[in-house]
């Protein structure tokens, strides 16, 4: 009874927008790139935000598909990264890892969306496609915000007043790619008796009181 008590409580938690659903996590977002309909960057949005002190300006909490777990791997996040993934650039040194990471937050995009008849879809696939990285950190819409991008602030997508993650189809996109690499054994749930796929790894828990921060 306890246990599908706390479920109730999770669900009705996750309806209220209070916190996040499966495959979706709170992530701190500093800046959006909005583009046009032919993938065009038209603007950097900067979404930081003052506190309620109005002390500091500190980056926006959104909603947003569960983050990667990245070493010196290269792995992309979806529809929310840093300049190096969505924009391929980075450190001077590194120019040729810069490009390796924008190219796999390329084909990572057009796989989950290239077959989704949306606009805002279309539009970030036209933008990954005509992107010019060697011309990147000269492109006049990025230069006044170059330094900041550079610390790894996360940027996300804007289309048509609208941000990337917030529309229907996108996001529908991602929780069918999320479910479906979870392709374990079936056994029923011990909660709710609904038959699911026993999970191999875990999401890290965070925020628990008295615990190691890792």
């Amino acid at each position: 009874m306890i246990l599908q008590a706390l479920f109730s409580y999770y669900e009705t938690l996750v309806n209220k927008g209070q916190i996040s659903k499966e495959g979706w996590e709170l992530v701190k977002v500093s800046y959006g790139l909005e583009i046009n309909s032919d993938g065009e960057l038209i603007a950097v949005l900067p979404l930081k935000e003052p506190t309620e002190d109005g002390k500091k300006i500190i980056a926006r909490n959104m909603s947003l598909p569960s983050r990667v777990v990245r070493s010196a791997n290269v792995n992309p996040n979806f529809i929310c990264d840093s300049c190096t993934y969505f924009l391929g650039i980075g450190d001077d040194s590194k120019i040729e890892r810069n490009k390796e990471c924008f190219e796999e937050a390329r084909d990572f995009h057009k796989e989950l969306l290239s077959e989704i008849d949306d606009t805002c879809a279309k539009a970030i696939c036209a933008f990954f496609e005509n992107w010019d990285v060697s011309s990147a950190k000269e492109n006049l819409v990025i230069e006044p915000f170059l330094k900041e991008l550079l610390k790894g602030e996360n940027i996300v997508f804007y289309y048509d007043s609208s941000f990337a993650h917030e529309v229907p189809e996108i996001r529908k996109a991602w929780q069918e790619h999320y479910d479906k690499d979870d392709e374990g054994e079936m056994m029923p749930c011990l909660i709710t008796g609904k038959l699911f796929p026993i999970s191999a790894t875990h999401s890290k828990i965070k925020g628990v009181d008295g615990a190691q921060s890792s």
